[in-house]
């Protein structure tokens, strides 16, 4: 089984407009099944996805279903200096090829 992160943020559903937790799945840091918020350091250690330090980068991520609607949503999700600063809906502006799920911004 392919492990992953959690991002966990407040947001409204689009779809139904239920406002509730939202679990974004991504790999970036160590990845081994952590839950993390927005402000939170990404952890690094021996399984690691993606480049430590950076001062800006975009994360690939898939929500959970909607506990109201069952809808799926994608997100961005951005860091800084390995810190959740924020995420939003996916609107196709990063592409990620591969099996990167980032993007590093700073380059």
């Amino acid at each position: 089984m392919l492990r992953h992160n959690t991002l966990i943020v407040e947001s409204v559903c689009p779809y139904c407009l239920e406002r509730a937790p939202i679990k974004i799945q991504f790999q970036y840091g160590e990845v081994w099944d952590y839950v993390y918020y927005i402000n939170d350091t990404i952890k690094w250690g021996s399984v690691n996805a993606g480049i430590p330090g950076r001062r800006l980068v975009v994360l690939d991520g898939a929500a959970e279903e909607c506990y109201a609607c069952g809808e799926t949503l994608d997100y961005f999700i951005f860091t800084e200096y390995d810190v959740i600063k924020s995420v939003r809906q996916n609107d196709g502006e990063y592409q990620f090829f591969g099996a990167e799920g980032f993007q590093v911004l700073d380059e």
